[in-house]
């Protein structure tokens, strides 16, 4: 009963990584209550406006690996969305929750990856937490489209982690796991392909001679990931050179990096769109850029010895934005989704930095302190603010305008989207804006004749309003509206179908708690090594680890040895299934459904240690906690606040009766994981579940108890797990609290009928 402290580097990481989730779930947690971006950004080529999206078949996941989306390669990507849209159909709110929990991920890989590289775990904290809370960050997790940026990166990171696990340990299968995650990564965004150059890099940063054997495979891949791509973007993507020169484009491209530069130390004047003025291409900014830019380069050259981490950074920013340098020219100049990648570079500059900067004087290390936390402050909130600007088009185009209002375009995509919500006269205002900057703007030309049509016919019509028409009555592109494709009625996936899947889900998840039922007590890995035989040691074959069936082939025992397997592991895989298929039944296809697999996974864990040990292993109950916080969605079950309150009533009112018992008897009664796994209950379900979970607890484990003396088996005093009664509490109160508190309600107010 009593928890394990997670304690050393691996506690401290880890209380780093629980930091880094809140931090950025709280900067960008605005994004969670935006809809799809239709205008001038790439949801309906991704999600709203394919058929690939849709009720799952085995036809939609063939046509997200045979086509190319938006002149792009993407199959995981679009995996990922048929995934959501199982879940949550085309409610926004779900794709925005997957990019926020990608880009949190992405964020703790990268505490995990500069810690490592660093040998300093604030280092690595620190850059973590710059990467979560940088507003530069939130194009791309606020956009859904960019899940390809998201999952790009997130494989990117898991292969970097193989490829320093690969330099230690000198296995061949580490730099195979990296070759797979970077293939994974180029199967989610093309622009990755610098990764093997970035390998390079990392062996110069660390002294090491260049192993080009080891990255032949690397390179293969990226060079036909990038003549893929050429070929994808080559009919209507590549453009020609800025300006009409080279020349041109390298004058501009040296302005736009140094404004990367910039942003990344002081992230103002953001926007979802940048635009340049062709006519002040060769200007004396643009050409002090360059030269600023080259004497850098010279610069880096000459000192690459004495300042080999900031040079490091350097070279990984500059080979991270190779793709987008218009080398080969493209219609967007600068984005602040360019930048995610280079991010991590960032992170890890700002690490070495206060490792150097805070060796001195322990004076020293506070005044810094102190300005790094306000820097990090000024950034969650600029992230907070800046997210809204991406609540819908209107907003994002109008923001834009702001920023550029000398720029035609950026008024004629607000003009569109004034269009698509429907409002006629701000729309021909922008239309009107658009043409007075750039007469010959055909586009904008067109859209106002649509526009001043659509108004003449609402105004003649029987339609009230005026101006103000139906959204339905006008298309900003002369095609169907994409607002309506996303509220459009599917045939519903056929239940048996629904239940069998859950099954066979939970079962594949229950086989994973097997491992952390076996490992987590002993502080072990639950990744690696594979599992194996407890009795004789020999690894267990991919197929004689199929959930439930491998059990039943092998009757029961060791392929190796021929010792009996225990009844524990098919009976954990049965019990998650069923579980996992109750959730289903009761909440349907939906998020909350998802949410709560994840609660009854910890429970069933948790209640096997606490059977064998009788201890709460914290990794399991803390990092529930937030898990259940991050989760409180509207629509997901309890509200945040019933959520915070069941936090505190649950690990309160627990943790006051065990202290309570400890006082009278003058000994432990309750330890300490017991109260952290009732508050993790109330992170999941508030307030209402804490009472009903700690009601059914106490009287199942009384009956338990009590019939345990009636029978002999124990004495009076002896101590039983309090987890497994807990857990069980947990599930009435998940399956059926609604029905019981209204049953109380009604008894308490008329009486039993």
């Amino acid at each position: 009963m009593r928890a394990g402290f997670a304690t050393g580097r691996r506690g401290a990481e880890l209380l780093g990584g629980i930091a880094i989730v809140l931090a950025g779930w709280a900067a960008l947690h605005p994004v969670l209550h935006h809809g799809f971006l239709q205008v001038g950004f790439d949801d309906p080529g991704f999600v709203t406006e394919v058929e690939t999206i849709g009720p799952w078949s085995w036809q939609r996941v063939r046509m997200c690996f045979d086509r190319f989306y938006l002149y792009d390669y993407v199959p995981l990507p679009m995996l990922s969305f048929l995934l959501d849209y199982q879940l949550w159909g085309f409610d926004p709110r779900g794709y925005h929750a997957t990019n926020l929990l990608l880009h949190l991920l992405a964020a703790v890989l990268v505490q995990r990856w500069v810690s490592l590289t660093l040998g300093n775990l604030f280092g690595g904290w620190l850059a973590g937490i710059v990467f979560a809370l940088h507003p530069v960050q939130v194009e791309t997790v606020a956009v859904v489209a960019q899940r390809k940026t998201l999952l790009s990166t997130v494989f990117l990171l898991l292969a970097l982690l193989a490829y320093r696990r690969y330099l230690v340990e000198r296995a061949a299968r580490w730099n195979a796991l990296g070759l797979t995650a970077f293939a994974a990564a180029c199967l989610s965004k093309s622009s990755v392909v610098p990764f093997p150059l970035l390998l390079l890099l990392y062996d110069w940063l660390h002294r090491r001679p260049l192993e080009w054997r080891s990255k032949i495979p690397y390179f293969l891949l990226a060079a036909a990931v990038a003549a893929l791509s050429i070929y994808a973007k080559s009919d209507g993507v590549i453009k020609p050179p800025h300006g009409e020169s080279v020349l041109a484009t390298v004058l501009v491209m040296s302005r736009v990096w140094w404004e990367y530069v910039f942003a990344l130390f002081v992230p103002i004047h953001l926007s979802p769109a940048y635009y340049y003025q062709r006519a002040g291409v060769v200007s004396w900014e643009n050409v002090l850029a360059l030269a600023f830019l080259v004497a850098l380069l010279v610069a880096a050259w000459l000192y690459r010895h004495r300042a080999r981490w900031g040079v490091f950074c350097l070279g990984w920013i500059l080979l991270a934005l190779l793709p987008v340098a218009n080398i080969v020219p493209i219609a967007v100049v600068r984005a602040d989704r360019y930048l995610y990648l280079p991010l991590i570079a960032f992170g890890l500059w700002v690490g070495s930095w206060w490792i150097g900067a805070t060796a001195r004087t322990a004076a020293r290390k506070r005044a810094i302190g102190a300005v790094v936390a306000l820097w990090l402050v000024g950034l969650g909130i600029q992230s907070q603010r800046y997210a809204e600007v991406f609540h819908d088009d209107v907003s994002a185009r109008s923001r834009a305008v702001q920023l550029h209002p000398w720029a035609a375009p950026a008024h004629y995509l607000l003009a569109l989207a004034w269009a698509d919500r429907g409002d006629w006269q701000r729309a021909a205002a922008a239309a009107h804006a658009a043409l007075e900057r750039d007469a010959n703007f055909t586009r904008a030309r067109e859209l106002l004749a649509r526009l001043e049509h659509v108004s003449a016919e609402h105004s003649q019509g029987d339609e009230p309003g005026g101006a103000h028409g139906t959204r339905e009555s006008f298309s900003t592109e002369g095609a169907e509206n994409p607002t309506r494709k996303a509220s459009r009625s599917e045939e519903p996936l056929r239940e048996p179908f629904v239940l069998v899947v859950a099954f066979l889900v939970g079962a594949a998840v229950g086989s994973f708690l097997n491992v952390c039922i076996a490992r987590l007590p002993q502080g072990k890995s639950i990744v690696f090594p594979p599992s194996a035989c407890p009795q004789c040691g020999a690894r267990i074959r991919p197929w004689d680890n199929i959930p439930l069936l491998s059990f039943l082939f092998l009757r029961g025992r060791c392929r190796a040895c021929g010792q009996r397997i225990s009844w524990r592991y098919p009976a954990v895989e049965a019990l998650t299934g069923v579980l996992f298929t109750a959730n289903v039944m009761v909440f349907g296809v939906s998020p909350w459904a998802a949410v709560s697999c994840v609660l009854v996974a910890a429970l069933v864990v948790v209640t096997f240690i606490d059977l064998d040990h009788q201890i709460i292993p914290d990794v399991i109950s803390l990092p529930g906690i937030v898990v259940g916080l991050l989760t409180a969605v509207p629509g997901w079950g309890p509200s945040l606040v019933d959520r915070v309150f069941g936090v505190l009533l649950g690990g309160g009112l627990l943790w006051a009766v065990a202290a309570f018992y400890e006082w009278v008897r003058r000994r432990e009664g309750m330890g300490g994981g017991d109260v952290k796994l009732l508050a993790m209950i109330g992170a999941f379900l508030g307030w209402r579940g804490v009472l009903i979970t700690l009601l059914v607890g106490s009287l199942s484990g009384s009956l338990v108890g009590a019939s345990r003396i009636l029978l002999r088996r124990a004495e009076a005093g002896v101590p039983i797990p309090f987890g497994p009664f807990l857990a069980l509490g947990a599930l009435v109160a998940l399956f059926w609290g609604e029905a019981l508190i209204s049953w109380y309600i009604e008894f308490a107010v008329g009486g039993l009928p």
